[in-house]
């Protein structure tokens, strides 16, 4: 949200013809950048976001109950203190978080953590770095999380292997079994064609995917 000199998160709802501040304007009190919305099943609305604040410029989960209890911050904010960037934020059946990210701590590979709902902490699903199965580097600049509604764990996409601002594209999944995995084909599924603009989601247990070719 632009305003002069601060560029903090705010969240809207239109509501009566209008549109109006779900919570205070700028509720993070610092700048923010790659925002990601998601709304539970419960009504609790979720914003993960980049602090933008030096050095570390991390990650971090806020919440928003009632218009009494305002915007929260959820657990800590991310496990490591690295910059946390192209964020995407999808939640279970039990509403729990899970937030997809390129990670400053594992070569700017993608990384997924977890929210509990014990404790409000943010653990790794897997290793830092190895949602992006397929050890390309050069992760793009856009990623989307989705969780299976029937295995309830999640998915990602993402660009990677970036040449001349042209990418593949790779899905991954997570097994508590085998931990993350390419989805078909270790290669990509778009042969170089891959620009930005992915998104990922389910239709029971078979995925579809958006993406700018």
């Amino acid at each position: 949200d632009g305003v002069p000199n601060f560029q903090g998160a705010s969240v809207m709802t239109y509501q009566n013809a209008a549109w109006q501040l779900v919570g205070p304007r700028n509720f993070t009190n610092t700048q923010t950048r790659f925002n990601s919305l998601a709304i539970g099943t419960d009504n609790t609305l979720y914003v993960a976001l980049q602090e933008s604040q030096a050095p570390y410029y991390n990650g971090a989960l806020y919440k928003f109950t009632n218009s009494s209890s305002g915007w929260e911050s959820v657990g800590n904010n991310f496990p490591v203190n690295a910059p946390a960037t192209q964020l995407s934020i999808a939640l279970d059946s039990n509403n729990t978080p899970y937030v997809a990210f390129k990670d400053g701590s594992a070569n700017e590979e993608l990384s997924v953590v977890k929210f509990s709902s014990g404790s409000g902490s943010a653990e790794y699903v897997g290793a830092p770095g190895s949602a992006s199965s397929n050890d390309v580097l050069q992760i793009g600049v856009n990623t989307s999380i989705a969780i299976n509604p029937i295995t309830q764990t999640p998915y990602v996409i993402y660009s990677a292997g970036c040449l001349d601002g042209l990418c593949d594209g790779f899905v991954s999944g997570y097994s508590q079994d085998i931990g993350w995995f390419n989805l078909v084909t270790p290669s990509g599924f778009s042969n170089g064609a891959v620009m930005n603009n992915l998104s990922l989601m389910f239709i029971e247990n078979t995925p579809y995917i958006s993406y700018q070719s």
